[in-house]
């Protein structure tokens, strides 16, 4: 891991960029997928997601990382490890810009594929693009609790903007006209969390109406009163959605099992 001393600001992030425009960045993530499986491709789901402001730059804090994932800091900590040791990750240590200065968030640097002579090929080029749950489903965490001025950048969540290229379009458009940005946020987090504790596999983007129509089941009993808390019964309808598309994907064979081998998992 990089020592030398950086401090949590825009300059710092623009500065650690790796990359010119989206579309390498997607590409990129989509390559590094192939050669991942379970929590660790997940993470790095999760990573690309929150790293297109600064275009290959996250600065999530680890909980929030874990959260997503419905894992331990440990675990997060422990696959970062081993991304970084695969050279798909760079970390950095960070520090407050001003007050005490002392360690704050690392940022986590998606590092750009190496060319080689053999894959320098120009007549073969792949146009996969990372789809929306991998590139900004976040799994978004908690909100944050360091909130002084000064460090807002190392722990806000994208813009609406941002958002909303990340969240599969049906899933955005029902949200967006009950939560500003940072509810937003939160309430992806909570769908990304009851997905994940079926199977985490299920790609948003293939169910997206789906997860969209319950949302808006919620809200009109919720606007009836019939609902007392919006996140408990958000997260239980969509877990029995996603109970349901588990089922449907085994009985037509095209379940993702989620459990298997992630060399990089445990």
């Amino acid at each position: 891991m990089e020592t030398t001393k950086r401090f949590a600001n825009e300059k710092t992030y623009q500065q650690l960029s790796t990359f010119d425009t989206l579309e390498t960045l997607n590409e990129t993530v989509s390559e590094r997928k192939e050669n991942l499986t379970g929590n660790a491709r997940e993470l790095l789901d999760v990573i690309s997601r929150y790293a297109a402001k600064y275009l290959g730059v996250c600065y999530l804090r680890k909980n929030q990382l874990a959260s997503m994932l419905g894992v331990t800091r440990r675990t997060i900590i422990r696959l970062c490890k081993h991304l970084e040791e695969a050279d798909m990750i760079e970390q950095y240590e960070l520090h407050r810009p001003a007050g005490d200065r002392r360690q704050s968030a690392n940022a986590i640097v998606i590092k750009p594929v190496k060319e080689t002579d053999e894959k320098a090929d120009e007549n073969v080029v792949s146009h996969r693009v990372v789809t929306p749950e991998c590139h900004t489903e976040e799994t978004p965490a908690n909100t944050p609790s360091n909130t002084h001025n000064n460090h807002v950048l190392e722990t806000a969540p994208p813009p609406a903007s941002a958002l909303a290229r990340a969240i599969p379009a049906p899933i955005f458009k029902a949200f967006k006209p009950f939560f500003n940005a940072n509810e937003l946020y939160e309430v992806y987090g909570v769908l990304l969390r009851a997905k994940a504790q079926i199977n985490r596999n299920i790609m948003l983007e293939d169910h997206g109406e789906r997860y969209a129509e319950v949302f808006q089941n919620v809200i009109r009993k919720y606007k009836r009163g019939e609902v007392r808390s919006l996140t408990g019964i958000l997260y239980a309808s969509w877990r029995d959605l996603t109970v349901e598309i588990d089922r449907e994907l085994a009985v037509n064979g095209d379940k993702v099992s989620d459990v298997y081998f992630d060399w990089l998992a445990e």
